[in-house]
């Protein structure tokens, strides 16, 4: 071989070496990019947005007692009727009255019982609500269920004993007590007496199902005139100044014959539920600024002129009950929504006995399809 070919041999090598380490250098500068065939740009922290998903807002049906005296038949036909429009959750009585009635040594779960087994097998949650004194129990000289506890630690008992009993069946989420800002449902009310019976009944739940169970504060109702109750407002701040060891707290705010965001003066109830609104700010004084508010009745009485007013129609209710659920979901403060009720009340001549979904013969009114419809979409 000359002297020329080596030579030309070695020059063809060096440009081969050099074309290699710039392949090299090329790819190493791609990879650290993060743009190499085949790879994914790698994500900048400060400029990527990570795609939330939408929250989904517990819907419920505030059932009372009115399921407690079916039979396994007609339960299990009105509990999937009930889950077939879309409803995720009812609120249930789990009441002291009908659960202890005679003394502290008799116990009736049967009628519970078969709620929860039927509420379980069609996917629905229970919401249950510890409320109401057996005439063993209550105060001295009261004669109405609606009368508070003689003693809170007795109510803590028995709700204790509620929790044993239906946290392992599935129930994690409990109230205590129905409107006990109002004479109505709490003789007259009492914010450190009810303050005392809601820590004793919380402290009883999570005995023993820490982190298993949620507990709600009494759902609070804007009383109709000041003999009528306290203002929830002012009963949530009275009844938690040794602070309320409670996840939420319930509202009842109902704005029949008007829509919940009528801006008429004065607001509708709806208001305490907003940021400016007096219980919103109650509650992140006395309690937390991340405690949500659950809405655990709302709706609108359907009837006609033979029964006592106030009522509206059903395409009123509709209306009333569809936009109570749009501003629910649009409030994050808002824990849940649930309206009331499952059906009117037989011959009632009240409208409390008329704010059924549901006819009293278990006819449909409107707005079971519309909120069916509603609820289906907004998945």
């Amino acid at each position: 071989m000359s002297a020329r070919d080596d030579s030309v041999r070695r020059s063809m090598l060096v440009v081969l070496i050099a074309v290699a380490l710039l392949a090299a250098a090329f790819v190493a500068v791609l990879v650290f990019d993060g743009k190499a065939p085949g790879r994914k740009p790698a994500a900048d922290p400060s400029t990527s947005h990570t795609a939330h998903p939408r929250r989904v807002l517990p819907v419920g049906l505030n059932t009372g007692s009115s399921l407690l005296g079916l039979d396994r038949a007609d339960l299990d036909a009105a509990v999937s009727e009930i889950a077939a429009t879309g409803i995720t959750w009812i609120r249930v009585d789990f009441s002291w009255t009908e659960i202890q009635p005679t003394s502290a040594d008799a116990w009736v779960w049967g009628p519970t019982d078969r709620v929860v087994d039927a509420a379980r097998k069609h996917g629905i949650h229970v919401l249950g609500l510890v409320t109401y004194t057996p005439a063993w129990a209550r105060v001295r000289g009261c004669s109405s269920f609606t009368c508070p506890p003689a003693q809170a630690a007795a109510f803590g008992r028995f709700v204790g004993e509620v929790g044993e009993r239906y946290v392992p069946r599935g129930v994690r989420t409990f109230q205590v007590w129905n409107e006990p800002n109002l004479d109505m449902f709490w003789k007259s009310p009492n914010p450190a007496a009810y303050g005392d019976v809601v820590r004793r009944a919380a402290a009883a739940l999570r005995d023993g199902h820490r982190g298993r169970v949620q507990v709600i504060f009494g759902s609070l109702a804007v009383p109709d005139h000041a003999a009528d109750g306290i203002d929830p407002a002012v009963f949530v701040r009275a009844a938690c100044v040794a602070r309320c060891k409670v996840d939420a707290v319930g509202f009842d705010p109902y704005t029949f014959p008007a829509l919940p965001s009528a801006t008429s003066r004065p607001a509708t109830a709806w208001y305490g539920l907003t940021p400016e609104g007096g219980l919103r700010q109650a509650i992140n004084r006395a309690i937390g600024p991340t405690t949500p508010i659950w809405v655990t009745q709302f709706g609108a009485p359907v009837a006609e002129g033979s029964v006592r007013a106030p009522f509206v129609d059903e395409r009123q209710q509709t209306a009333i009950i569809l936009a109570g659920l749009r501003l629910a979901r649009q409030q994050p403060t808002v824990g849940g929504y649930f309206v009331n009720t499952w059906r009117d009340v037989a011959g009632a001549s009240d409208y409390r006995g008329r704010f059924g979904l549901w006819e009293s013969d278990g006819t449909p009114r409107p707005v079971v399809g519309a909120l069916r419809r509603a609820l289906h979409a907004g998945r």
